[in-house]
């Protein structure tokens, strides 16, 4: 929470200048700082209150604690008994959509294929963006109604076990993903099209709340490696959690194609057009994005790492 704050400050001690005093995203950022005041303030008054409610429980229980060590031994067994017993909760959640629904999903992902391709293969339009990898290439375009993004490297994986990475195992991602919160599959439409829930991290320290999206998920071979793209499926499909802004995705995805030098390395492009909502700079927008994509590299590589790791083992 400490730290939460510190972003906020910082981040508007970034923007001062850059901004006017009137421009929504300040006084976001002002009532973000004050919440996080309040917060605080309530977290410390909770915190005293169960101290002083554990300290009189300890002086009321500890004349008669060792009389009850037996019988809450007992409880303790019928406990676990009782959680082991109780059913397990279902591992996706069903989504009830009507056969026009289904048609109509099935086209949009037909769609987003088609446009993350041509994206991800041009070059034309795209500005190169600053990047702190070497081996990692930022790129930028304009877009309506946000910008779009797009990231290319090699990664030491043959195409086929990267597209089992991001595809097959797209559940477990968050695991190693720290931007993803969740990812799950809430309704397959047929072979190679699902509709899929994500959750995202907080960002910038809080200041921007956790997102979802409610996407199509569609994959093909081409170029001789594999496609998968996503687009947002619909909006009120499910309904918002508390506290969790439903964002929007246009044509998004991942492009992985067999290296020129080696079976054992891909090429790996990534495509983001992606709506989180919200009153924010586009100067925020676009240094967080790219941060973002730098980081899921990273993170995607210490992955494969740790995944060689215990295959040699």
């Amino acid at each position: 929470m400490v730290a939460s704050m510190v972003c906020f400050a910082g981040t508007f001690w970034f923007l001062k200048d850059e901004v006017s005093v009137w421009n929504p995203a300040i006084w976001i950022l002002c009532m973000g700082f004050i919440k996080n005041i309040y917060d605080l303030a309530a977290c410390i008054r909770r915190h005293r209150k169960h101290r002083m409610k554990t300290s009189h429980s300890g002086r009321v229980m500890d004349g008669s604690v060792h009389d009850k060590t037996t019988s809450g031994a007992s409880t303790e067994s019928d406990d676990d008994d009782s959680d082991s017993a109780s059913p397990s909760k279902p591992r996706r959640e069903v989504l009830t959509l009507s056969p026009q629904q289904e048609t109509q999903i099935l086209t949009l992902a037909d769609t987003a294929m088609d446009k993350v391709w041509e994206l991800g293969i041009s070059d034309d339009g795209w500005t190169s963006e600053q990047s702190t990898m070497e081996d990692v290439k930022l790129h930028s375009r304009d877009h309506k109604p946000v910008r779009i993004f797009k990231c290319e490297t090699v990664i030491d994986l043959s195409a086929e076990e990267l597209f089992d990475v991001l595809h097959g195992q797209f559940e477990q991602s968050s695991s190693w993903n720290v931007t993803a919160a969740e990812n799950k599959i809430i309704k397959v439409l047929d072979e190679t099209t699902d509709v899929v829930h994500l959750v995202t991290a907080p960002a910038l320290g809080g200041m921007v709340t956790s997102r979802d999206f409610i996407n199509t998920r569609k994959w093909r071979r081409q170029g001789g490696g594999f496609l998968i793209g996503s687009t947002c499926a619909g909006k009120n499909l499910l309904k918002t959690e508390k506290g969790i802004t439903r964002g929007e995705n246009g044509p998004t995805g991942f492009i992985i194609l067999p290296h020129d030098s080696s079976p054992d390395k891909c090429r790996f492009i990534w495509v983001m057009n992606c709506d989180i909502k919200g009153y924010f700079p586009s100067s925020v927008i676009r240094k967080g994005t790219l941060s973002e994509m730098l980081c899921f590299v990273r993170n995607l590589r210490r992955h494969l790492a740790v995944i060689r790791g215990s295959a040699s083992d």
